[in-house]
């Protein structure tokens, strides 16, 4: 129901793609936004309808980064940040 009062304020079916994102982006369970969508199944809703936005690529980086920096001896990070900054 909330979906159906969003495309009629929105007026425009594409705007699937940005409800699909927007909620992948914020942690929103696939089967949730599959159901939402009404799509048969989730493979619809990822490969379609939801993309991959700069802040979802940057906040990949940054766990990335965090998990690289949990695991890296402190010294080899020093060394690394003193040889980059020459």
């Amino acid at each position: 129901m909330l979906v159906a009062r969003l495309w009629r304020l929105w007026g425009a079916p594409h705007k699937r793609h940005t409800v699909a994102t927007l909620l992948l982006e914020k942690g929103e369970n696939i089967k949730t936004i599959q159901e939402l969508l009404g799509h048969a199944d989730a493979s619809t809703t990822l490969n379609t309808y939801s993309h991959v936005t700069a802040r979802t690529k940057a906040a990949s980086a940054e766990r990335l980064n965090s998990i690289i920096g949990s695991v890296l001896p402190k010294v080899v990070l020093d060394e690394s940040i003193q040889e980059n900054n020459l």
